[in-house]
């Protein structure tokens, strides 16, 4: 008896000593921290490493994408998604003639990333980073860190706008019901119009994508420097540097985050040049920012730049 009580003893002795001396958790010390939170379609998000001078790759995905990926395989997928989107827009800037100088270095980060953007309504999407070696062009080590998130709706503007062309002064009449929120406008030839509708994309989609691509274009102005305020009377051709007669179409709405969350104004009309000779020359005069829209290749809906 005295001997089960003595092991009794023991092994309680011993039980104790394991609990008050756990092993500490090492610090990561080479991991990724990420927050996201959104506020209604705005995901505001950032990325701390803590190998703080290594490359890595960061973004926000929708969950969907990621679906039926192992974990494992998570940031291979994602750079053979990238190796994809260069080889495709290598071959479509190719096709027309332009300039292409991106690489995979380009879809790499050092030290912390910020950015607040919008995203798909009510969506869910996940927070990933990885760290990258650039020269293998390759995932460096396979492990992933995320954070997930879900967007909400989309608010409503009530801006409402009107287009009208006026054939006595050649200008595009806009009438907006508040004179101080900003809204966007573009301009595309008939043609290039229906080749994007042919492509799937509505009026709200195509005005954002617009004012998207002149944002890659032109790095060098914001949003802000490509919005109207109140009603106006703009002189489109001498802006475009339109300089041959041909049929356009004209789209307004509010610009928020990436989307249009107002309802999109719309006018088609035939401008007419009374004299070529004395017109605007294009392509881009000196005070003017916008490119002409013909001169860019139509991005395939859905695919991200």
């Amino acid at each position: 008896m005295k001997k089960l009580f003595f092991a009794l003893v023991a092994l309680t002795t011993l039980t104790l000593a394991s609990c008050g001396n756990k092993p500490v958790e090492k610090e990561d010390t080479t991991g990724i921290e990420i927050t996201a939170e959104a506020h209604d379609i705005v995901v505001s998000a950032s990325f701390s490493p803590k190998q703080a001078t290594t490359p890595y790759y960061c973004d926000l995905l929708p969950k969907s994408e990621l679906q039926g990926i192992a974990q494992e395989a998570v940031a291979d997928s994602i750079v053979g998604w990238i190796k994809q989107s260069l080889e495709y827009y290598k071959a479509l800037y190719e096709m027309f003639e332009m300039e292409f100088d991106m690489s995979f270095e380009d879809y790499a980060s050092v030290g912390k990333v910020e950015f607040e953007e919008g995203y798909e309504a009510n969506t869910e999407y996940v927070a990933v980073a990885f760290y990258l070696d650039l020269d293998k062009e390759a995932a460096l080590d396979g492990k992933v860190y995320t954070k997930d998130v879900t967007t909400g709706a989309l608010p409503k503007s009530d801006l409402q706008l009107t287009l009208a062309y006026n054939e006595i002064t050649q200008c595009l009449d806009i009438t907006a019901s508040n004179q101080t929120e900003p809204y966007y406008v573009a301009l595309f030839s008939a043609s290039m119009y229906a080749r994007y509708t042919d492509n799937g994309y509505t009026d709200a989609e195509l005005l954002a994508e617009d004012l998207e691509s002149l944002l890659e274009y032109y790095p060098d102005y914001s949003v802000e420097d490509w919005m109207f305020q109140g009603n106006y009377s703009y002189d489109f051709a001498e802006d475009y540097g339109i300089e041959e007669s041909d049929s356009f179409v004209a789209l307004a709405g509010h610009y928020y985050y990436g989307y249009i969350n107002s309802d999109v104004a719309k006018v088609q009309f035939d401008y007419e040049v009374e004299d070529p000779a004395a017109s605007v020359k294009a392509y881009m005069a000196p005070t003017v920012k916008r490119v002409l829209r013909e001169q860019m290749p139509i991005r395939v809906k859905g695919l991200k730049h």
